[in-house]
């Protein structure tokens, strides 16, 4: 599909007009800083290293737009559509994505710190090395995303289903994960000393080598998780929990952990 190639100011007086519908359009490097794009129309559009802080993108359409190593921070991207655009290293810091779907989105490397997730569908995206220190993923969908080795210190992702997620060498320390479903994800050298797994569903997730130092992980289901060579010291959780962890229980590192 051919692109439109626009100039800053034939988008401005196009943005002016109420003229929206930018499908497929050229707009790398652009500069739209507090720009008013609620309900736009930005299927595929090119958006590469484009200046979009602050700018209101609330309900906009950016189903396949590329917006790789875009500046976004603290713009409004509430309920957008983001199925499948390509995100990668795009600064997107104290960005509001309530509700926003983000299914199969390419984020490796976007810089996420203290964005609203809150609810935001995630399913299948790409999230390897993103920083999402901070954020907000309270009931967030994650199913099956793959956040290797990305930083979500202190995030918050409670009642979020993060089934068959790959969080291997995540950084998770201090992350609320109150009620979360875990079920099935790879957790394999995460870090998550300190964070609040209560009530979380870890049944059949893998743990291994990953250090749960302090963790709460009270109330939380086990059953089938593999703990080997995981470290669980002053983590607080019960004998019977680690029963139901079955054999591979047997191999984690438990001085000092705390036994209700």
């Amino acid at each position: 599909m051919e692109q439109r190639i626009l100039s800053d100011r034939d988008l401005w007086l196009l943005i002016a007009a109420g003229h929206l519908n930018l499908r497929g359009a050229d707009l790398e490097a652009a500069m739209l800083e507090r720009a008013n794009l609620a309900g736009a129309n930005l299927e595929r559009a090119s958006l590469r290293n484009a200046k979009l802080s602050g700018a209101s993108l609330k309900g906009a359409n950016l189903s396949g737009a590329d917006g790789a190593m875009a500046e976004m921070k603290g713009v409004n991207l509430t309920d957008a559509n983001l199925t499948e655009a390509y995100l990668k290293g795009a600064v997107l810091w104290g960005a509001y994505l309530e509700g926003a779907v983000l299914e199969w989105a390419y984020l490796e490397g976007a810089f996420l710190e203290w964005t609203d997730l809150k609810r935001a569908q995630l399913t299948g995206a790409y999230l390897k090395g993103a920083n999402l220190t901070g954020a907000d993923l309270d009931g967030a969908q994650l199913k099956g995303a793959n956040l290797t080795g990305a930083y979500l210190r202190g995030a918050d992702l409670s009642n979020a289903n993060l089934e068959w997620t790959t969080l291997e060498w995540t950084h998770l320390s201090g992350a609320t994960l109150v009620g979360a479903d875990l079920r099935g994800a790879n957790l394999t050298g995460a870090d998550l000393t300190g964070s609040n797994l209560t009530g979380a569903n870890l049944s059949g997730a893998i743990l291994r080598g990953a250090d749960l130092t302090g963790a709460n992980l009270h109330k939380a289901e086990l059953s089938g998780a593999d703990l080997e060579r995981a470290e669980l010291k002053d983590a607080k959780l019960s004998e019977e929990q680690l029963g139901r962890a079955g054999a591979a229980a047997a191999a984690a590192q438990v001085p000092g952990e705390e036994i209700a």
